[in-house]
């Protein structure tokens, strides 16, 4: 039966495209680490943490500066740490990317 599903959604074409494919597993040369599942789920979380605080830290200061009068020197800040935050959402899995900024008008 199990088989039969996997030849069936290979008939539909639900495995191609799949992310990492054609791409060597990442750490099969490694030795076996028991921990390792617990050592990726700590380094997204710590992104994941790094992207939110960048986010939450780029609007304060857009804000700030849009009230002293320096749109443009926002908008730059701004258009830096959308980069950063793009950046670390690519180390990230889709489910847990953090919304980018978007430069707004002065």
């Amino acid at each position: 039966m199990v088989e039969r599903q996997i030849r069936e959604a290979m008939e539909r074409g639900e495995f191609e495209r799949l992310p990492g494919a054609g791409k060597p597993i990442e750490g099969l040369d490694r030795p076996y680490d028991p921990a390792w599942w617990t050592r990726s789920w700590l380094r997204r979380e710590r992104l994941l943490d790094e992207a939110r605080d960048l986010r939450r830290g780029a609007l304060a200061e857009d804000r700030r500066l849009r009230a002293a009068g320096r749109g443009d020197e926002a908008d730059r800040r701004l258009a830096q740490a959308d980069g950063d935050l793009a950046r670390i959402n690519r180390m990230l899995p889709p489910a847990d990317r953090v919304a980018r900024l978007r430069s707004r008008p002065a």
